[in-house]
């Protein structure tokens, strides 16, 4: 009788755990929702020190004018253009059709280049945050910083740097003119199997890739 109630019990316990996990992969039914979220473009070579983890790490990307220049190319989330004026901007991100799903899925946010996604998520408590898995981005509460790899592009005179195009994907996403000590381009990690293509003064091309490599 006693391992009759047992049984009973557990059974009881697995079907609420099942009930639990369907709730928070439901879907999210009526008019697309969007959860607004502060993004940051930041240099992954300049930590913040002491940070607790539910903040930023990394310190804000800036541009800089003059003869050793600073600047990052076009960036857009869902196709549309982002932090064209500012290293910080004001998101609103649409939910996928189904939430809380542990990894990426076909309808996430996706920011080009480099193939990088975020998405609301939707705790068991109700409270919403910027969820993603990759690894050269994070995302926590209401904030979401995408890490930036500086490129420094430098001749061996005050101004050899006349002309720079940056290609991804066969699309230029960066050309500026001028004269330049030295030009640093804060750089997105590249999706695996596609480089970055760098033509400096009109000379042959070069290929690259910007990011963190795998642990071996």
């Amino acid at each position: 009788m006693q391992a009759k109630k047992l049984v009973s019990l557990i059974v009881a316990v697995v079907l609420s755990v099942s009930m639990i996990t369907f709730d928070a992969g439901s879907r999210v039914e009526g008019a697309e929702l969007t959860y607004q979220v502060q993004a940051r473009l930041v240099r992954y070579d300049m930590p913040n020190a002491f940070t607790d983890g539910l903040t930023y790490t990394h310190q804000k990307a800036e541009r800089k004018n003059g003869p050793d220049a600073v600047d990052w190319p076009s960036i857009a989330l869902n196709g549309k253009t982002v932090f064209k004026n500012n290293s910080e901007e004001t998101w609103k991100l649409k939910f996928p059709e189904r939430k809380n799903q542990m990894f990426r899925q076909s309808d996430d946010n996706v920011i080009e280049p480099g193939n990088h996604w975020v998405r609301p998520g939707v705790g068991f408590d109700k409270d919403k945050f910027a969820y993603t898995t990759d690894r050269t981005a994070r995302g926590w509460h209401d904030s979401y910083e995408l890490w930036t790899f500086p490129v420094i592009i430098k001749g061996s005179g005050e101004s050899d740097i006349k002309s720079v195009e940056l290609k991804y994907s066969g699309r230029t996403i960066y050309q500026k003119k001028g004269e330049y000590r030295s030009l640093t381009l804060l750089l997105p990690q590249n999706d695996k199997g596609k480089k970055y293509e760098l033509t400096v003064n009109s000379r042959p091309s070069v290929s690259f890739e910007a990011g963190l490599k795998p642990v071996e």
